[in-house]
């Protein structure tokens, strides 16, 4: 049936992030809550098995900033940026 052949090829392209979607979730619980050690742990996992996650990075880079780490959270900006322009 035409139709039936057809529906795989109308779904939306899922992208990678939505993969590790639920540890982003995480991540972003422990910042919300002030949970440095644990939304650093929980980013540092996503990379480990998506090295190319850029809201990992965007993360790693928000927590710093808010410890007042700043040449650490420029380092994690500019790791996003990277891997963002790599998936342009």
């Amino acid at each position: 049936n035409n139709l039936t052949d057809a529906v795989p090829a109308l779904l939306p392209v899922v992208p990678a992030e939505d993969e590790y979607g639920p540890l982003i979730s995480r991540a972003r619980l422990h910042q919300a809550r002030g949970q440095w050690e644990a939304t650093v742990s929980v980013c540092t996992e996503v990379l480990r098995k998506h090295p190319d996650s850029v809201t990992a990075c965007l993360l790693l880079g928000e927590v710093y900033e808010a410890q007042g780490q700043f040449e650490d959270a420029a380092q994690w900006y500019g790791m996003a940026m990277e891997r963002d322009g790599q998936n342009a």
